[in-house]
């Protein structure tokens, strides 16, 4: 039984098996620590493979998954804000600056370290403690070898996804880009994400109408518009199929008061 200390902004867990996730993104940061297996990241916009031994580290507000064979990792789960009660700005700063590689893999000694650091946290009561333990973690994974992430096919797709969402009007658009058939493309593409490229593009579509809805005061249909839906409607139809809440009301819980 895990008796660690797990508080709104911070947690730990282990799990195994041969699980998909779909889609999703955090306002938390995520370090993920493959014990066992091989399995399959995405995140953003690339697609690499994780075997035993190596951390993944997704930064807040990045759409990421994981599928593939059999695993057993460990995932720490953290904000800004639980950092901020134990280091100085400046401190966190260079803590979370691990996460600007996505994946590290440690050295033989370092990972005894992280191990360790791992193993601690999972048995840790102390909020306190777990806050010190949290950043010698990070600090030794800022000293890890971090690897460069090549980009495949359906990756270059997903990045022409990302960078195009608003303007693409259809799946031949999409492939012409590529110079491949449409069903070429959905092949692939459906393959290596496990979803479709159409779901997929209104996932970056819908992602992007909320930070839009949050951080602008553009109206609903500037907005639908310039996440690329060419109806007020289905844009409001489908924000609220995959929200569970119509813009407005996403609107008025997520922006913040007037000063």
């Amino acid at each position: 039984m895990n008796n660690y200390v797990t508080t709104p902004d911070f947690f730990t867990s282990v799990s195994s098996g041969n699980t998909h996730t779909s889609m999703h993104d955090h306002a938390s940061y995520e370090l993920y620590y493959l014990q066992e297996g091989r399995r399959d990241y995405f995140i953003e916009d690339k697609l690499f493979p994780v075997t035993a031994g190596d951390f993944v580290l997704i930064p807040p507000g990045k759409l990421h998954r994981t599928g593939g064979e059999y695993g057993k990792r460990i995932l720490v789960g953290f904000t800004d804000a639980f950092l901020e009660r134990f280091y100085t700005k400046d401190t966190c700063a260079l803590l979370v600056s691990c996460f600007d590689s996505w994946k590290r893999t440690p050295s033989a000694a370092q990972q005894k370290r992280c191990i360790e650091y791992l193993q601690e946290l999972q048995e840790c009561a102390d909020e306190m403690r777990s806050g010190l333990l949290l950043g010698a973690l990070l600090l030794e994974l800022l000293s890890c070898k971090s690897e460069e992430i090549q980009e495949d096919f359906p990756s270059a797709i997903v990045a022409y996804l990302n960078k195009n969402y608003a303007t693409i009007s259809s799946i031949d658009e999409i492939a012409a880009a590529f110079f491949i058939s449409k069903f070429h493309l959905c092949r692939v593409f459906k393959n290596a994400m496990k979803i479709t490229v159409i779901d997929y593009l209104n996932q970056i579509r819908i992602k992007n109408a909320c930070q839009m809805l949050t951080f602008s005061d553009k109206s609903i249909s500037r907005i639908a518009e310039s996440c690329g839906f060419h109806s007020t409607s289905y844009f409001s139809f489908l924000f609220k199929k995959m929200t569970g809440r119509s813009p407005t009301k996403y609107a008025a819980d997520t922006r913040p008061a007037p000063k």
